[in-house]
């Protein structure tokens, strides 16, 4: 009976004596492979950073706009106006190039497209992924410029254009979630220069939108004093893209409208009857307010009234990926 119930009890093999270590030693080499993993996937090869392919025909930006001073938009036509930055059509070249350096053997192919008709084949630089979405114009009309995420194009020599940022998502969600410091007037957005050799006409501007800003000529921008335009920018023309409050209330007053005016702690609204000139005054000057109580106020005033996208709302996946 004894002999029966001992037979009855499993051990394990004398190969599972193998199987802990095994483990411990898999466990051990997996560290390496997951630091190899990571340095892989966040090496500027695999961002794509640096860049910078043979173009068919040696263009320098250098040359063209940062010695020429021409505007982005005389090439790049649709930056302003849709998702994508136009690549200019031989014409566009042709414009200059029928008088200006018409026999340079630089410009041989430009010229073979010209006669053919059949385009420059430009090789993209900066690729997204079919997935993410990203509007041109949307940035640049927000006072964005194209060296956030270009970089110094117009230092960038005769080799031609190369990918300055990751453009990975994490890098788009930094801004999204912090953009002050890549917001810049809108006059200046194809300025690729501003900020970086202060001149006298760009001082009078950034004064006039941060007063007291300490600034000097040919001195540079540090970042919280870009940080500072950016978040005067976006306080006080979003606001007044949108009209002053008072307004918004320049008619009898319905019921919704009191309570929109008593959560901006403005006495005297009543319904059925108009505001008073007083009331008017002080709703004028919330318009323009940098205090954060009185800010998030206006704020939650114009998320309800138009639905705006508050800070949260653009690192909100739809906003890329749709």
């Amino acid at each position: 009976m004894a002999d029966a119930e001992k037979t009855n009890v499993f051990v394990f093999p004398k190969w599972a004596n193998y199987i802990v270590p095994l483990l411990l030693l898999g466990g051990m080499a997996s560290v390496p492979y997951k630091i190899l993993l990571a340095g892989y996937a966040l090496s500027p090869q695999t961002l794509n950073v640096n860049y910078q392919p043979e173009q068919p025909i040696p263009y320098s930006h250098e040359l063209h706009v940062g010695q020429l001073g021409m505007d982005c938009r005389y090439c790049h036509t649709s930056v302003d106006k849709a998702k994508f930055a136009a690549i200019p059509p031989t014409g566009t070249c042709m414009n200059c190039h029928t008088a200006i350096h018409p026999e340079s053997p630089n410009l041989e192919k430009l010229r073979e497209s010209w006669k053919k008709g059949t385009p420059v084949e430009w090789k993209k630089v900066h690729d997204l992924p079919d997935y993410a979405y990203f509007a041109h114009d949307a940035h640049v009309n927000r006072g964005v410029s194209c060296v956030s995420c270009h970089g110094r194009v117009d230092k960038m020599g005769g080799e031609g254009v190369y990918q300055a940022k990751s453009l990975s998502m994490g890098w788009c969600l930094s801004c999204h979630r912090d953009p002050a410091p890549n917001i810049r007037p809108l006059d200046q957005v194809y300025n690729l220069n501003w900020g970086f050799n202060l001149r006298p006409s760009e001082i009078a501007q950034i004064k006039t939108i941060v007063p007291g800003m300490e600034l000097s000529e040919g001195g540079k921008l540090t970042d919280d004093q870009r940080r500072a335009i950016g978040e005067a920018l976006i306080v006080k023309r979003e606001r007044r893209q949108r009209g002053k409050l008072s307004s918004l209330f320049s008619v009898p007053l319905s019921e919704s409208h009191v309570r929109e005016v008593t959560a901006l702690k403005i006495t005297g609204a009543r319904e059925g009857y108009w505001l008073g000139a007083d009331a008017l005054k002080k709703l004028d000057a919330l318009t323009f307010s940098t205090k954060v109580e009185e800010r998030a106020a206006v704020d939650a005033l114009l998320l309800s009234r138009y639905n705006l996208r508050t800070h949260q709302k653009l690192q909100d996946c739809s906003t890329c990926h749709r």
